[in-house]
């Protein structure tokens, strides 16, 4: 959503104007973001302050993916889990059974998610590393290594995530775009609406909007989807040839 319909707390032209469109033409949609800061009620409300009119269960973010990923692995909860990343992914975890450690024990975890945590310091990192090494399960929302803040480009999960990988010679589970995991939950939400359509003509009739192509345009072409490339988020009209080729390319959202 960052960078495609929103920057910051500010709507981009059009987006109001999509979703309105697509409500009345009773187009279905979902939102996906590996933005894991915020909760899906944070995301809600943002969107309607916007004028967005969105339902908690349309937004899919890698957060809640993270969190439905360990309660589907671990049934029987009770795993101990170090998080460097958001309250949301905490709270829902401990709701849930999980024991949620404290940086000074984060070396005793048997899960280890790093999420995107602007509060993170080299004492995170160590501890996360001492865990994995000693075998906890390394989970990641997501691997952007950026993202558009408000006036500059800032740096992401993905580099928590490399410097872990670089310290523990282990590579995390991605749950994130462009990974399979995020994408098969929005299908099941959209196949729920169009049940007459099969697993392959939703993939084939639905269009992926993004402003990555390392994320957004990746996990299009890897599931052969269409994908329309905006120009009002990291990437811009001087490096649209590097990496994976969009179906289109446009200046904004209000191209659709």
């Amino acid at each position: 959503m960052d960078g495609v319909l929103y920057l910051d707390d500010k709507p981009i032209r059009g987006a109001c104007e999509l979703i309105q469109y697509l409500n009345k033409h009773d187009r279905q949609y979902v939102f996906l973001t590996n933005n894991s800061m915020l909760s899906i009620r944070q995301y809600v409300n943002r969107l309607k302050a916007m004028n967005i009119p969105v339902r908690k269960e349309q937004i899919i973010s890698s957060s809640l993916a993270a969190v439905n990923y360990l309660i589907d692995k671990y049934p029987d909860r009770g795993k101990k889990v170090f998080v460097l990343g958001s309250r949301f992914i905490k709270e829902c975890l401990r709701s849930d059974g999980f024991e949620i450690l404290e940086l000074k024990n984060g070396h005793t975890a048997d899960v280890v998610v790093v999420g995107l945590y602007i509060k993170v310091t080299y004492d995170h990192f160590k501890e996360a590393t001492i865990a994995i090494r000693r075998g906890a399960d390394f989970i990641a929302t997501n691997k952007d290594k950026t993202f558009p803040g408000k006036d500059e480009i800032v740096p992401g999960a993905g580099s928590s995530v490399a410097f872990l990988e670089a310290s523990t010679g282990k590579s995390a589970i991605v749950l994130g775009k462009p990974e399979p995991y995020l994408l098969n939950v929005a299908l099941q939400y959209l196949g729920k609406k169009r049940s007459d359509f099969t697993y392959e003509e939703l993939l084939r009739r639905t269009l992926v909007i993004g402003d990555r192509v390392d994320t957004d345009i990746l996990m299009a072409n890897n599931n052969n989807m269409d994908s329309a490339l905006v120009l009002t988020g990291v990437t811009g009209r001087e490096n649209i040839n590097i990496g994976a080729k969009p179906t289109y390319v446009i200046e904004g959202i209000w191209d659709i």
